[in-house]
């Protein structure tokens, strides 16, 4: 009896060792890494690069413009012109600025999106159930051990590894 309860001790330790060996996961990617490679993030990250351009170019030409207008009213008119004036150069400011910020986030979403499901695409492709990201990595996962799935990832969205 002894025997028997040693040997079935000894499959039932030996099938959880060979369940948890063959078990995927976990797996991570470095998220940073990944999304800083990502080309519709690029793209909206390079179409951000250009509106913000645009916008402190005419918020550079509104400023000049604006402190002529302001010296003018100066010596010329009261102080409650020159409040006005002010205070709608603040509601142009604020307008101009805020129909930027809205569509930056609506391109980052859009470019986030498109990452969430090409990474989903590439866990199924992978058979990997739970995909986290770890932003800079961590020693949690460490890189480039069996669990950093993020050069596969790469690789799967046709990005060339420096």
């Amino acid at each position: 009896i002894f025997i028997s309860f040693v040997v079935g001790l000894a499959v039932f330790a030996l099938s959880v060792i060979s369940s948890h060996l063959n078990a995927p996961g976990p797996y991570f990617i470095d998220s940073s890494r990944a999304l800083g490679k990502f080309g519709p993030l690029l793209s909206a990250n390079q179409v951000i690069a250009r509106r913000d351009a645009n916008i402190k170019i005419k918020l550079k030409f509104y400023d000049d413009s604006l402190a002529k207008l302001m010296d003018s009213a100066a010596h010329h008119r009261g102080l409650p012109e020159m409040e006005l004036i002010n205070l709608e150069s603040n509601v142009l400011r604020h307008e101009m600025t805020d129909s930027v910020a809205r569509e930056t986030e609506a391109l980052v979403a859009s470019a986030s999106d498109s990452f969430n499901v090409m990474a989903a695409l590439f866990s199924k492709k992978e058979g990997i159930p739970v995909l986290f990201g770890s932003s800079g990595n961590t020693v949690v996962f460490g890189t480039g051990t069996r669990a950093d799935k993020t050069d596969d990832l790469l690789r799967f969205m046709g990005v060339k590894n420096e």
